[in-house]
């Protein structure tokens, strides 16, 4: 598993986990990212929202959970925006590769999947214009 720092602000502390897990999800979405909203599907917790990555473009992402959350990675969708098909850290139906799952753990929020998101559609960006994904390669 890889190593790397987190925003406290974006997974949960000792104290967060006295707290019902969506009220604290919630406080981290609407602390960090305002024009992100909840929603319920099949009675699994997502948020959707929009992003501006830093040459100006927008894109509406939607992570989803499923019912082993927050034990299992959540879903990271591309909403109403094709994922060009070689795009390197990209899975089928417009899911992007944001996080490996053994990379997963509990403590991290839905506001981190947003956070690595924002990453990842800069990331995107620049792949686009470039032909080559900026940054340190993992196996997958």
């Amino acid at each position: 598993m890889s190593n790397f720092q987190v925003d406290r602000k974006l997974i949960f502390t000792s104290s967060d986990l006295l707290r019902p897990r969506n009220a604290v999800e919630k406080e981290k979405i609407d602390n960090m990212f305002p024009q992100f909203s909840f929603f319920m599907h099949n009675g699994n917790l997502g948020v959707k929202g929009r992003l501006k990555t830093s040459y100006g473009n927008h894109y509406t992402i939607r992570i989803e959970t499923s019912g082993n959350y927050p034990y299992h990675l959540p879903n990271v969708e591309l909403v109403d925006t094709a994922i060009e098909s070689d795009c390197p850290h990209r899975y089928m139906d417009n899911l992007i590769c944001v996080l490996k799952a053994d990379q997963w753990t509990s403590t991290f929020s839905l506001a981190f999947l947003v956070a690595k998101a924002a990453l990842w559609l800069n990331k995107y960006d620049y792949w686009q214009r470039n032909g080559e994904w900026p940054g340190n390669e993992q196996a997958h």
